[in-house]
C-alpha cells in the first residue's frame, strides 16, 4: 500500500480516574516526516515527527476540548534505528516561536523544529473545511495577545480574522489593563494578519450570524 494512502491509526489512551471526562486519544493527522531543525543539528542525531490531535471525552462520549500537538522520536544512532520512546509536546503559543537567551543557546521554537509538520496540518484542516485553531498564527500575533483572545473566546483564527472593531477594541481594552500598551495599539494589525493567513492558505473565514430583525 502506498505510504500517502495509508489509514492513518489511532491511538487510545485509558484516564485511570476519570472525573469529569472519560477517555482521550491521540489522533495522528500527518505522516511522519523528519523535523526541520533537529536538537542537535551538528551531530547525526535526527527526529522525526507528525501532527496529531489530543481529544478528551466527557463520561457521554462527547468531544470536550482538541488540542494540537506534536508528536516526534528521535534516531539512535547505535542501534540505528528511531527510539521506542515518544515526546508529545503540545501547540503553545509561548513555545511557537525561538526563545532567545542572553546567555547560552538560543532555544528552538516549535515551528522552528517542526514547521513542514504544522505546515501539512494546516493543508490537512483547510481540506477538511475545519477552522484553524488560534495558536497556528503565533508567529504572527504576541503570545500574550493569543492568552487574551483565548480569554475572550476567540480560539481559531477564523474568529479573530472576523472580529469586529468593537470587539477588537475589547481586545485593546483587555491587553492595557494587563499593561501590554504598545501591544494594544496592534490589535488591528492581527486581525489583517489572520485574513491575510487565511487567505494565503485558501481557507473559508469564519461566517458571522446575520443581525435578528426587530419586529416592527
Amino acid at each position: 500500500m502506498d505510504q500517502s494512502t495509508a489509514p492513518i491509526p489511532e491511538e487510545t489512551l485509558v484516564v485511570p480516574h476519570p472525573a469529569t471526562f472519560g477517555e482521550v486519544k491521540v489522533i495522528d493527522r500527518t505522516q511522519w516526516r523528519l523535523s526541520d531543525d533537529p536538537i542537535k543539528p551538528n551531530s547525526k542525531a535526527k527526529v522525526q515527527c507528525r501532527m496529531v490531535e489530543i481529544e478528551t471525552y466527557d463520561d457521554y462520549g462527547e468531544v470536550m476540548t482538541c488540542v494540537p500537538a506534536v508528536k516526534h522520536q528521535g534516531w539512535d544512532t547505535k542501534q540505528k534505528k528511531w527510539q521506542p520512546d515518544l515526546a508529545v509536546s503540545e501547540l503553545r503559543a509561548d513555545r511557537y516561536m525561538t526563545e532567545k537567551k542572553t546567555e547560552g543557546d538560543d532555544v528552538p521554537g516549535l515551528k522552528q523544529r517542526f514547521g513542514s509538520a504544522i505546515a501539512e496540518y494546516e493543508q490537512y484542516l483547510v481540506k477538511e473545511g475545519r477552522d484553524l485553531p488560534i495558536v497556528l498564527i503565533a508567529d504572527q500575533v504576541y503570545p500574550q495577545a493569543i492568552n487574551a483572545l483565548i480569554c475572550l473566546g476567540v480560539k481559531t483564527v477564523q474568529a479573530l480574522a472576523s472580529l469586529t472593531d468593537a470587539e477588537l477594541n475589547t481586545l485593546r481594552v483587555s491587553l492595557e489593563k494587563q499593561k501590554f500598551v504598545r501591544m494594544a495599539t496592534l490589535v488591528a494589525k492581527f486581525r489583517e494578519k489572520a485574513q491575510a493567513k487565511l487567505a494565503a492558505l485558501g481557507a473559508k473565514p469564519a461566517a458571522r450570524a446575520k443581525p435578528e430583525k426587530q419586529a416592527a
